[in-house]
């Protein structure tokens, strides 16, 4: 017998055939078989010239069923695939050529190529015809040839001679024998004058071992018995995946302990055992198939005795009697099962079919013995019924013969079908998550939007540290195969990620993984300092046990789709922890002007830091996969059906509540301010910070990190903020392999600032002077020590970080009030009183802050109405032409954030400037807040106490024993108790008339519209 040579090529010979574990081996190759030849056997056709003997045959080409290819190589090859022996095995038939009685008789030989099923046919020049689609009518001569002499092979001498196609036989010339060629590999016609020898040489059986595990792409197998598949058969229990063992050699334990050479089936071993070579005790961990010492339930005595009936069984390696040695007393005994019974010898015949044997198998001679005896021949096993007209049993036993049986035939039982994996007419998205070894409990995971090859890592990562939403942790079936059922999954997040498997189920429901070519996969772990540490090697992904679980898809799934406009704070901090420092992107300074520079650097100083504005992209960016689905029992593919996508932004900044006109840009090395920004796509991490990855480079694996973000440059041991202070903004690249020190990006869509609580409410404004924010006569506004007003603040733009509020005091019965309003540019904006003048400036260069009448409407306060020039105007964020409608609303509106440094002060800003007060008068700053007003704002009940009053462009007030009513000459002013007594009723001839009143609150009416005041 011949025991095939195994080189594993290289660890792995990838290929795209069914095995991803290819052992090389010989050709099962014979000697030649002189006399023995038997028509109608196969046999190998060998070349013999200048005494290298070379093998000739056939082999199929892909897609074309007509077509075959010649091929040719040494016996001594050793780079032989596993069935490639088909390509060149050839069913012989021997045919006279001479007819009846004709003398002597000559012979001819046909030969039909076993993996092909073609026959081999020459043309009339000697070569041989490949293309089997026009062989209708040929000449009889074409399929065969001869042999010297036209002699019978059994009669050449030395069984080996030249060879000639059929169209020569009978010719009057002199032939031209036949040889071999290896480029390109043929057979044809050959004048040269060295010998070309051809002889018949006998297929030999092949001894197996471990390489019956490259059924399940070398990770097991089971076997079927053929035409028997109602037989409980030990090697076909779904669930159970049978792995070979082989040993080259006894594997010994204590003295006259051993496993001995032979080839063992186990249905369980030790996790991460090496079925190759495994040691004597993982050997004792396995749970092994053996031919059972008492188990027999044909029980015919005469057949019992000589070993015949019994059944295989499962046994722990730990109670197998693995004693080897000569002492009696230590041998198996009773129901003990030797080692030697579970040692197997496996042949393969050229049929692809399996016999099974023991050289030595110890036996209870009677049902009820305790001594065990040694069968006299080679135990096989076959299939036997229990005899008796009341018995149609039938068993799986042992038999005693000395020739194979070839009983048994590769079944996958445990492949799991691939289109169950499928979803009518909808794709199939599932996670990975490993079920056994080092990695259980871990997510196969990908890197995300990496679009080069070379750098794309796949990762077994903790649960802990994934989120089974996002696409890095989803794979998509892409294509499955029915013959063998493969399935091709492909990571969503980014596509050139994907392995072909097959799936073995396995009894508690996960699946072992049989890959078709060799997938790397680093494992991921976490340390005692909090690191998330990469092996330095990677793991093969064959043979990993896995659980399945189909998910749901989101296609933004992972990365930020938020409105556009959306306010952010970039921080660099190690975590988010309430006590973590943080870093701050801040610009700097000018060390001459001492103005702000386009370039970035990181403090600690939250008021120093910039917001910034995310500018989104129109359109999303889309990335597409295919994948396979199934409507009934039919496969389809949806060539661009599953999608992930995600929105860019550029980053403008934000500062003081100012967007300005310059962008988050990189200047070949490092971010700064430009007036043009680079692109970004922000993806969420696990952990709460997030990937600033840039697309300018299409690479997206650079994000957003504070220089040397690893840390590696600290080597004195400097503090944080000590050593971070000032760094540039500069990029990393991706990785999952992340220390607990590195320091990570983070973008915080809550404003550093803290504004004043978003909500409408009567308050007092005061500054940390003492004075309070009210207007004069003049609705002008002004800080006065004594009479506060009553103010109502109005939040809008309650969406934003940092929300906006409307200043008013007053109220009339219409719903108007007095708004503080900003009229700097009321010119451009068209919101003031005619023409840009000087009664909008205290002095030169100094603008007021004045009150002016006006109506908030709209469901978002969104909308004023005021007095433009005599007409009453709508006013919003944008002016719209088509429906009369003016912009400038936020010259209305002011933000109320809380001061640096400060728990309960608050400054008061507008478009970037700041509320400041110069001898009491109201202006705004030019940008910084060295001079703003610090306010408190303190919240008071609805007016109740001396309050100014604005009705259109009557102002009523209230002061001591009398109402003062501005604005109102000409007109009917009635002044009455809270209880309805009318105290004074004239037409006012006065501007600024006075009307003398009791204290308490009074109801004025000027021209029918009424308000209360208070009167001292």
């Amino acid at each position: 017998m011949n025991k095939k040579f195994s080189t594993l090529l290289g660890g792995f010979l990838l290929a795209g055939g069914l095995f991803s574990v290819l052992e090389a081996e010989n050709l099962p190759i014979g000697s030649d078989i002189a006399a023995d030849f038997k028509n109608g056997n196969e046999y190998y056709l060998v070349n013999t010239i200048d005494g290298v003997k070379y093998v000739y045959g056939f082999e199929e080409i892909a897609g074309s069923p007509n077509l075959v290819q010649q091929v040719v190589k040494k016996i001594t090859d050793s780079d032989f695939g596993e069935n490639d022996y088909k390509n060149y095995l050839w069913k012989v038939e021997e045919v006279k050529l001479t007819g009846v009685g004709e003398s002597p008789v000559k012979y001819g030989y046909k030969l039909t190529n076993k993996a092909t099923s073609k026959q081999l046919i020459f043309n009339n020049d000697g070569t041989v015809d490949v293309d089997y689609s026009d062989n209708d009518d040929l000449d009889d001569k074409a399929y065969f040839f001869i042999f010297d002499g036209n002699a019978q092979y059994k009669n050449v001498t030395t069984t080996s001679a030249n060879i000639y196609d059929g169209f020569q036989y009978g010719s009057s010339s002199s032939y031209t024998h036949l040889a071999v060629y290896t480029s390109p590999a043929r057979l044809e016609r050959w004048n040269n004058v060295k010998s070309s020898a051809f002889s018949f040489y006998s297929y030999e059986d092949v001894e197996m071992g471990d390489e019956l595990n490259q059924l399940y792409n070398s990770i097991g197998f089971n076997f079927g018995i053929t035409g028997e598949d109602k037989v409980d058969n030990i090697f076909d229990k779904e669930g159970v995946r049978i792995k070979a063992i082989e040993l080259t050699g006894d594997k010994t334990g204590e003295s006259g302990f051993a496993f001995p050479k032979g080839t063992y089936f186990v249905t369980e071993t030790p996790a991460g055992m090496d079925t190759k070579d495994p040691s004597y005790d993982e050997l004792m961990n396995c749970t092994f198939i053996a031919a059972s010492p008492s188990l027999n339930d044909i029980n015919l005595a005469a057949d019992r005795k000589t070993g015949k009936g019994f059944q295989l069984t499962t046994v722990s390696g730990k109670d197998l009697n693995n004693y080897v040695g000569t002492e009696d007393s230590r041998k198996s005994q009773g129901e003990d099962i030797s080692v030697y019974n579970a040692c197997f010898k496996v042949l393969r015949n050229s049929d692809g079919n399996y016999d099974l044997s023991l050289a030595k198998f110890r036996f209870n001679e009677k049902a009820d013995s305790d001594e065990q005896t040694d069968a006299a021949k080679t135990v096989r096993f076959a299939v036997t019924p229990k005899t008796g007209d009341d018995h149609t049993e039938k068993y799986l036993t042992t038999i005693l013969s000395d020739d194979p049986n070839y009983y048994f035939v590769y079944k996958e039982t445990n492949t799991a079908k691939a289109t169950d994996f499928l979803n009518e007419s909808a794709k199939a998205v599932y996670t990975i998550q490993f079920a056994a070894g080092d990695a259980e409990g871990k997510y196969l995971y990908a890197t995300a939007y990496d679009q080069d090859d070379s750098n794309s890592d796949i990762y077994a990562k903790g649960a802990a540290f994934v989120d089974t939403n996002m696409p890095e942790a989803q794979w998509i079936i892409s294509d499955v195969k029915t013959a063998d059922n493969t399935i091709k999954f492909t990571n969503r997040a980014n596509k050139n990620i994907s392995f072909t498997t097959k799936l073995y189920k396995e009894s508690d429901g996960s699946y072992t993984m049989a890959l078709d070519a060799a997938t790397n996969y680093y494992d991921l772990n976490v340390n005692n300092d909090g690191d998330i540490i990469a092996a330095s090697s990677t793991k093969n992904l064959h043979a990993s046990v896995v659980e399945l679980k189909q998910v749901t898809t989101d296609k933004f799934a992972g990365t930020w789709n938020v409105a556009d406009g959306t306010e952010v704070t970039m921080l660099f901090a190690r975590d988010v922890t309430p006590t973590s420092n943080k870093l701050y992107v801040t610009r700097t300074l000018d060390a001459t002007t001492g103005n702000e520079t386009n370039t970035l650097e990181v403090s600690n100083k939250l008021a120093d830091a910039i917001q910034f504005k995310l500018v989104k992209s129109v359109d999303s960016v889309i990335i597409t996969n295919p994948y396979a689905y199934k409507v009934g029992d039919v496969i389809k593919y949806q060539s661009k059906g599953d999608t992930i996508a995600y929105y860019t932004y550029e980053m403008q900044a934000y500062q003081d509540g100012v967007a300005k006109d310059l962008f988050l840009d990189w200047n070949s090395s490092k971010y700064e301010l430009a007036t043009t920004g680079d692109k970004f796509i922000i993806k969420d991490n696990v952990d709460g910070s997030v990937s600033v990855l840039t697309t300018n480079n299409y690479a997206h694996e650079d994000f957003i990190a504070v220089e040397d973000w690893k840390g590696t440059g600290n080597t004195s041991g400097k503090s944080f903020v000590e050593y971070y202070a000032k760094k540039a903004i500069k990029f990393g690249k991706l990785t999952e392999a992340v220390g607990a020190n590195y320091v990570k990006t983070y973008l915080n869509i809550e404003a550093p600032e803290t504004s004043l609580a978003a909500t409408e409410s009567y308050v007092t404004i005061k500054s940390d002077l003492g004075n309070y924010i009210t207007m004069n006569e003049d609705r002008d506004g002004i800080m006065a020590s004594t009479d506060p007003a009553t103010i109502r603040v109005i939040a809008t733009d309650t969406e934003k970080n940092i929300p906006s509020f409307y200043i008013t005091t007053g109220w009339n019965e219409d719903g108007s009030r007095m708004f503080m309003f900003n009229p700097s540019d009321s010119v451009n904006y068209y919101v003031a009183e005619g023409s840009y003048d000087k009664k909008y400036q205290w002095d030169e260069e100094v603008n007021k802050v004045i009150f002016k009448n006006a109506t908030l409407s709209g469901a978002k306060n969104d909308t004023l109405s005021t007095e433009i020039k005599g007409v009453k105007t709508l006013v919003a964020d944008k002016a719209d032409n088509n429906k009369k409608v003016q912009g400038g609303l936020d010259k209305f509106k002011y933000q109320i954030i809380l001061a640096e440094d400060e728990d309960n002060l608050y400054w008061i800003r507008q478009n970037g400037e700041y509320l400041t007060s110069i001898n009491g008068k109201l202006t705004f700053s030019n940008g910084t807040t060295t001079n703003a007003v610090k306010v408190y704002v303190e919240k008071t009940s609805a007016p109740t106490a001396n309050e100014t009053i604005a009705a259109g462009n009557v102002v009523v007030a209230g002061t001591n024993g009398a109402v003062v009513v501005k604005g109102a000459e000409g007109k009917n002013v009635i002044v009455s108790t809270i209880l309805g007594k009318v105290v004074a009723n004239e037409v006012v001839s006065s501007d600024n008339a006075q009307i003398a009143t009791p204290a308490g609150i009074v109801v004025v009416s000027v021209d029918g519209e009424s308000f209360k005041v208070v009167v001292k």
